[in-house]
């Protein structure tokens, strides 16, 4: 299971929630706002006019026939997590957790999480801390928080973002619209 949620403190920092739905064990990544756009873009299938970087190393891998095999978020020093790009024929690439669970959410691959992250990490029995600490956003709210970054971004004259931002929030619309209008099916649970 995967899911990114919104810090209240601080609006560019953001919670990857990585976890075992079956065994209800979840744990949180902090990571910026590119890591968290290109996360939730390869969870919501939102087609970007440009690739992100996630999007430029998973084409390099599929174009010289290789295959990401797995992800393992292996380590976890202070909040920082790393995890190792387990590669076709025993390579092994180590990596920030935030990146390689965007590249593996493009490549369709399994991930895994060590089982002393899990249970050291864990926020489930807590105390719920994820409600005192974070909201997850519902599409509307995740739009409006979008539409406001997009409105600074055209204030400071960062144009390239403002087209990024513009083209997520379209996305995100019509996604919304089509789930409105009808019910789609989404080909597997991420």
């Amino acid at each position: 299971m995967i899911s990114v949620v919104g810090t209240p403190r601080n609006e560019n920092v953001f919670a990857v929630i990585v976890g075992d739905r079956e065994e209800k064990r979840y744990f949180p990544i902090l990571v910026g706002s590119a890591e968290a756009q290109s996360v939730v873009a390869a969870v919501q299938r939102v087609h970007m006019p440009r690739p992100l970087t996630h999007d430029v190393f998973a084409s390099f891998i599929r174009e010289t026939g290789h295959m990401l095999e797995e992800v393992e978020i292996y380590k976890s020093d202070n909040g920082i997590y790393s995890a190792w790009l387990c590669f076709d024929g025993g390579l092994k690439i180590d990596s920030r957790a935030s990146d390689a669970i965007a590249l593996a959410l493009r490549m369709r691959c399994l991930m895994y999480v060590s089982e002393e992250i899990l249970n050291r990490d864990n926020l489930v029995g807590l105390g719920n801390p994820r409600k005192a600490e974070m909201h997850v956003l519902t599409p509307e709210e995740e739009i409006e928080r979008l539409r406001k970054k997009l409105d600074k971004a055209v204030k400071d004259d960062n144009f390239e973002l403002a087209i990024k931002l513009r083209d997520i929030i379209q996305e995100l619309s019509e996604k919304g619209k089509d789930r409105a209008g009808h019910e789609t099916k989404d080909e597997d649970d991420i």
